[in-house]
C-alpha cells in the first residue's frame, strides 16, 4: 500500500499541493490510526461498538448518534484531540467509546444521572484546555442585571441576526422572559429549562464581546453555559445544530487569529456532518412536516453552509458538502411563527418564485442576502480554483461578475434601526473582494482583455477607498 501512487483531487480553493502535503496527510492517518488502536485495546471488541438499533437514518429527521458509526468516532477523535493540544485525549475516546456501549439514555434520565468524568473534560477542551480542577474552582458568573441582559441580547439579534441564523429568536426570547427561573437550572429540571439556560448563557457570552460593560467577561458567561451543553448534545436534533452553531459563532468572537481557526474549523465540519445526517440539506416534504419546522430546518443548514464556506475559504480547505448535493431551497423572506402563512409562501416558492424576494424587509432580509453571496462565492470558488477547473473564458468571468453586480444592486437598503442589517460599507467590502478574486484567474493569462483590465484597476481602487473608510471608522470606534 505505500509504494502505491496517491491519488487525490485539489482542493476547492484552488491552491495545489504537491507531495510534502500527501505524505503529512499519510502520516497523520497513520497516527490517528495507531491511536485508535491502542483506544480500542482498553474497550470492547469493534462489533460492540456501533448500536444497531435502528436510530440512523441517512435523510430522515429523527434522532440521530453523532457517537454511532466509525466515521463520525473518527470526526470526534480528531477534534477532541486538537482542542485539548494532546492532552489526556486517550482519556477522553475511552469514555466516549464506554458511552457505546449502552443505548443513548433519554431526555428524562439525563436529568438524573451524574456528570462523568469523561464529559467533564469534553466541556473542559471546549472551553480551551481548562483542567477539571480549575473548572470546579472557578467562580461562575451571575444573572447580569436586566438591563444589561436586554443589552447583549439585542446586540446579538441586531449583529448576528444581520449575518447568520444561528438560533431560533422567538424561542429564545420566551426564554429569556424566564431567565431568574430558570438560568440556574440543575440536572432535576426539566430539559426545556436546561435547554434555555444554555441559550441564554451562550448568548451572553457571544454578546459579552460586543458591549463595553457586560458585568462579566465572554469566557465567563461561557463556562456557565457548559454546563448545560451535554443534555442538548444527546438530542441530536435541530437543537443541538442550533447549540454548535453557537458555539462555532462565540469561538469566531473570541479568535484571537482568524487564520488560524482550528476549533472553528472543525466545529463547523461537525455541525454540517450532523446536517447531513439528519437530512437537512435536502428538500424537505411538506406532507409530513409542519411549515415552521420547514423553515427553521433551512435556516440552521443554511446558517452551516455559511459557516463551513468561511472557514474552509480561509483556511483553505476542500468545503464541507459540494453544491451539487444540495437541494434544499433558500428560507422565505419572512418573520412570521404563523403555519398558515408560512405553508402559504412555501408553495409560492415551490412555485418558482424567489424565496428571498417573497415579502418585504424583515428580519431575515439581511441574513437572506448574506448566504446569497456564500453561495454566489462557493460557485466562483469552484468554476475558477476548483480541482477541474478549466482556465476561465471572458464571457465566464463576466456572467459571474453580473451576478455579484446584481447581489450589491439587490441589498436591504434603507432598513428600520429595529431590523438586522450590515452596513453599507460591509456589503461593497464583501462585494469587491469578490470581483477581485473572479478577475484574478483571467488576468494571469499571456492575453489579457483590456476593458477586463481597466475594469479591475478601478475596482482596486475601489477596494483600497473602502479599506481606509473602515479602518477610520474602527479607529473611531
Amino acid at each position: 500500500m505505500s509504494t502505491a501512487d496517491c491519488v487525490f483531487d485539489v482542493p476547492s480553493d484552488g491552491i495545489p499541493r504537491g507531495s510534502e502535503y500527501v505524505a503529512s496527510l499519510e502520516a497523520r492517518i497513520a497516527s490517528l490510526e495507531s491511536e485508535l488502536r491502542s483506544v480500542r485495546a482498553f474497550s470492547s471488541p469493534p462489533d460492540q461498538l456501533i448500536p444497531d438499533d435502528g436510530s440512523r437514518q441517512l435523510g430522515g429527521h429523527g434522532a440521530v448518534s453523532l457517537l454511532s458509526g466509525k466515521a463520525p468516532l473518527l470526526i470526534l477523535e480528531q477534534f477532541l484531540r486538537l482542542l485539548d493540544g494532546g492532552r489526556g485525549q486517550l482519556h477522553i475516546l475511552r469514555g466516549l467509546i464506554t458511552q457505546q456501549r449502552t443505548p443513548s439514555p433519554s431526555p428524562s434520565s439525563l436529568q438524573n444521572s451524574p456528570e462523568s468524568t469523561s464529559e467533564i473534560t469534553s466541556f473542559n477542551m471546549l472551553q480551551g484546555g481548562t483542567t477539571t480542577s480549575e473548572m470546579q474552582a472557578s467562580t461562575l458568573p451571575e444573572l447580569p442585571s436586566q438591563k444589561v441582559g436586554h443589552l447583549l441580547l439585542e446586540t446579538v439579534y441586531l449583529y448576528i441576526q444581520a449575518r447568520y441564523c444561528i438560533v431560533d429568536w422567538v424561542q429564545l426570547r420566551e426564554w429569556h422572559q424566564r431567565r431568574e427561573t430558570i438560568c440556574y437550572s440543575t440536572k432535576e429540571d426539566d430539559l426545556d429549562s436546561q435547554t434555555g439556560a444554555y441559550f441564554i448563557w451562550i448568548i451572553y457570552a457571544i454578546g459579552a464581546g460586543f458591549v463595553p460593560n457586560p458585568e462579566y467577561p465572554p469566557k465567563a458567561y461561557f463556562a456557565r453555559a457548559l454546563k448545560y451543553l451535554h443534555p442538548i448534545l444527546t438530542l441530536q436534533n435541530s437543537t443541538t445544530v442550533q447549540a454548535l452553531l453557537c458555539l462555532c459563532q462565540f469561538h469566531f468572537r473570541t479568535t484571537v487569529n482568524l487564520y488560524r481557526l482550528p476549533i472553528p474549523r472543525h466545529l463547523s465540519g461537525i455541525i454540517m456532518r450532523l446536517c447531513v445526517e439528519l437530512g437537512y440539506h435536502r428538500k424537505a416534504s411538506s406532507d409530513v412536516m409542519d411549515p415552521l419546522a420547514i423553515e427553521l430546518q433551512k435556516r440552521f443548514f443554511w446558517c452551516a453552509y455559511c459557516f463551513d464556506r468561511l472557514v474552509s475559504t480561509m483556511a483553505r480547505r476542500p468545503f464541507g458538502i459540494h453544491d451539487l448535493d444540495i437541494d434544499t431551497p433558500v428560507n422565505v423572506n419572512i418573520e412570521s411563527t404563523d403555519s398558515e402563512q408560512l405553508e402559504y409562501l412555501q408553495s409560492r416558492q415551490r412555485a418558482g418564485e424567489d424565496g428571498c424576494q417573497i415579502g418585504g424587509l424583515t428580519s431575515m432580509s439581511s441574513a437572506l442576502h448574506h448566504l446569497e453571496f456564500y453561495r454566489l462565492k462557493s460557485r466562483i470558488m469552484t468554476r475558477l480554483f476548483g480541482p477541474h477547473a478549466l482556465p476561465p473564458t471572458y464571457e465566464d468571468v463576466q456572467e459571474l461578475l453580473s451576478k455579484l453586480d446584481k447581489w450589491m444592486a439587490t441589498a436591504p437598503r434603507n432598513c428600520p434601526n429595529s431590523l438586522p442589517q450590515q452596513s453599507e460599507i460591509r456589503k461593497q467590502g464583501f462585494y469587491l473582494q469578490a470581483v477581485l478574486l473572479t478577475m484574478r484567474p483571467v488576468l494571469i493569462q499571456q492575453s489579457v482583455d483590456e476593458h477586463l483590465l481597466l475594469l479591475c484597476a478601478g475596482k482596486a481602487a475601489d477596494a483600497c477607498e473602502v479599506t481606509l473608510q473602515a479602518t477610520s471608522i474602527r479607529c473611531r470606534a
